[in-house]
């Protein structure tokens, strides 16, 4: 799929020519991270609202729309690393 620019509808971009440029102008490609706390359930309801969710492990998934990543789901279950107090000396 393809997109022509504004200015110059001559020139058509493809997404990954646009992300390329968006990094060459100093853009940020930033994908928010929604906390759940039932993986099951928020897949379920992401797919029957017509996204695509591809799940990377029971604690985490990724939720796209016309193969565009639009954000993260991270379960509220899934274990944290624990933050260690250096040992008194």
């Amino acid at each position: 799929m393809v997109a022509a620019l504004q200015c110059h509808d001559d020139i058509k971009v493809c997404r990954t020519c646009i992300g390329w440029l968006m990094s060459r102008a100093g853009g940020v490609d930033v994908t928010p991270t929604l906390p759940v706390s039932d993986m099951t359930v928020a897949v379920d309801f992401y797919e029957a609202a017509g996204f695509d969710v591809e799940k990377y492990d029971d604690g985490f998934a990724f939720v796209h729309l016309n193969e565009q990543s639009l954000f993260d789901l991270i379960s509220t279950l899934r274990s944290r690393p624990t933050r260690t107090e250096p040992a008194a000396t």
